[in-house]
């Protein structure tokens, strides 16, 4: 099951598909470039890339795309009700980030990309993170 392609053209600023069943990341809210070609037409910006609020609880995602980080806009991310253990490294990159909802029961054992690797605690991702497994 994915979204129809034509969904990108769209200026949407809120998205819920919550309760799809789907187990992979719909391939029209990451787009390859910020400008898709289609045959016979001009350039066209993917106006879903302006994208604040997604609402993905209740699917059946295990894992995020690493080039998530192309929604820069995303201030809000909803994961709750999706077997997800792991959020991507790319999560740092995204500095709109403010809220990232999940269950409590996966609160506790959500990875994140790994301590120590650099110091990424004043990025606006690691603090919502941290403030999420504080709740």
């Amino acid at each position: 099951t994915d979204l129809p392609p034509i969904l990108s053209q769209f200026s949407i600023k809120h998205l819920n598909i919550e309760g799809n069943l789907f187990s992979s990341f719909p391939s029209c809210l990451l787009p390859s470039k910020p400008y898709s070609r289609i045959v016979g037409e001009e350039a066209r910006p993917n106006h879903i890339l302006q994208l604040q609020t997604l609402n993905l609880k209740h699917n059946q995602l295990a894992f995020l795309p690493d080039h998530i980080s192309r929604l820069r806009e995303l201030q809000v991310i909803a994961l709750s009700g999706n077997p997800i253990l792991e959020l991507p490294f790319s999560f740092l990159q995204m500095t709109c980030l403010r809220r990232i909802d999940v269950d409590s029961t996966t609160e506790d054992s959500l990875l994140f990309p790994p301590q120590g690797s650099f110091d990424h605690s004043a990025t606006p991702a690691a603090r919502v993170l941290g403030e999420v497994r504080r709740a």
